[in-house]
């Protein structure tokens, strides 16, 4: 009996459980970012400068003020712009991250405490 094409196939299934074993124990040991921490930067080096000044001059057309721009240690790669506009109880993000691109947020945070958050990110839920 030709043991060979059995050994290949317990060594494939062994591989493969492998993989899959390590992939759930990663998943496990990886927690999501629950908190961040803005630290304010005066000039943010932007991915795409022309991008961002738009969205910068949408937030500003629409009575929002800027809040400053920051650094996020927790996702070192990550710039932010923040802008509030009082008045209607608003707030903007622009979001520039190495991978997932350039988006904005707005949100808006209701009496009750209920709040509503828009985003052009392309694959917000």
């Amino acid at each position: 009996m030709n043991t060979l094409p059995f050994v290949l196939l317990i060594l494939a299934v062994v591989v493969i459980a492998l993989f899959f074993l390590y992939k759930i124990l990663l998943k496990l040991s990886t927690k999501p970012v629950l908190e961040i921490t803005l630290v304010p930067i005066e000039n943010p080096r932007w991915s795409d400068k022309q991008k961002i000044t738009g969205f910068i001059d949408a937030f500003q057309r629409h009575g929002f003020e800027p809040a400053g721009h920051y650094d996020c240690p927790e996702m070192p790669e990550v710039k932010l712009s923040g802008f509030v506009n009082p008045s209607e109880q608003l707030f903007g993000v622009i979001y520039d991250h190495p991978i997932a691109g350039i988006w904005a947020d707005v949100c808006v945070e209701y009496s009750d405490g209920e709040s509503l958050t828009v985003s052009s990110a392309p694959n917000a839920e």
